[in-house]
């Protein structure tokens, strides 16, 4: 398996987590469950949940924008991964670390 590193801004993971997408059985109402399950079978990134699933507060386009910028990805930009679907990682630890600089993250 390989390792990445990550910024964890909320401050959510572990060392030595495994991330991976999750699948959610609890999104009301049941005909957008139903839709999720359609769009990503696989389920969704901790970002797809925070942004799409629960709109995160921070999220200044809401849901309804994250769901429209979806659907122009897989128009325009099919073979591109879903940002539902996304882990945003960097392979060393020093490019980590200037990642978390250029943020201003903690």
């Amino acid at each position: 398996m390989t390792t990445y590193f990550t910024v964890d801004r909320l401050g959510t993971l572990a060392e030595g987590q495994v991330i991976g997408l999750q699948k959610y059985n609890d999104i009301s109402p049941n005909f957008l469950q139903q839709h999720v399950d359609e769009l990503f079978p696989e389920g969704v990134s901790a970002h797809g949940e925070s942004y799409f699933l629960r709109n995160r507060e921070d999220n200044i386009s809401g849901p309804n924008i994250e769901l429209y910028f979806e659907y122009v990805r897989r128009a325009l930009y099919p073979t591109r991964v879903s940002r539902f679907q996304a882990m945003f990682a960097a392979r060393s630890l020093p490019e980590a670390e200037a990642f978390r600089i250029r943020l201003k993250a903690p």
